[in-house]
């Protein structure tokens, strides 16, 4: 199935100039005119929110469940984005962080740590943000402000 989509994607920007970065049974990432990246994967939770549909156009995750997928993707990786992304959305007020992590719990259960999410929100001392990302709305925020924002945050759910 995943195959049928990724030729469906592939010929939904037939008009862009495509670079594919990885393309695996379960991942299909691209870049669009040389500034667009995108990545579709096969997932294996499903969402606990409706998907966005669009026409003519791939359905996505809503931000909520974006949220999820990033606060879980902290724990695998150490990308600066996930960390931002989060930051956008709790600041932006889509979501807030104590509902992320319920949201977390449902979607995700045991395999999710409440703990070590929280954890991994204040250290962000080894991650590298890469400067060539270009941001629509918000600006460049620096690790260590990320960090205080996050623990203003988690200071919220009177853990600390």
């Amino acid at each position: 199935m995943f195959q049928r989509l990724k030729r469906k994607i592939l010929n939904l920007f037939k008009n862009y100039s495509i670079k594919v970065l990885v393309d695996t049974s379960d991942e299909l990432s691209l870049v669009l005119n040389n500034e667009i990246k995108l990545t579709f994967l096969a997932y294996w939770w499903k969402p606990i929110f409706p998907l966005i549909k669009i026409p003519n156009c791939v359905p996505i995750l809503s931000i909520k469940d974006i949220a999820t997928t990033k606060a879980y993707a902290l724990g695998r990786r150490n990308n600066y984005r996930d960390y931002f992304d989060l930051y956008v959305i709790i600041k932006n007020r889509y979501a807030t962080l104590k509902n992320i992590i319920i949201w977390c719990k449902k979607k995700y259960a045991e395999v999710f740590s409440e703990r070590m999410f929280i954890e991994q929100l204040l250290y962000l001392e080894d991650i590298t943000p890469d400067r060539k990302l270009k941001f629509l709305k918000e600006k460049f925020v620096e690790p260590k402000d990320l960090a205080k924002f996050f623990e203003k945050e988690i200071k919220k759910l009177k853990i600390l």
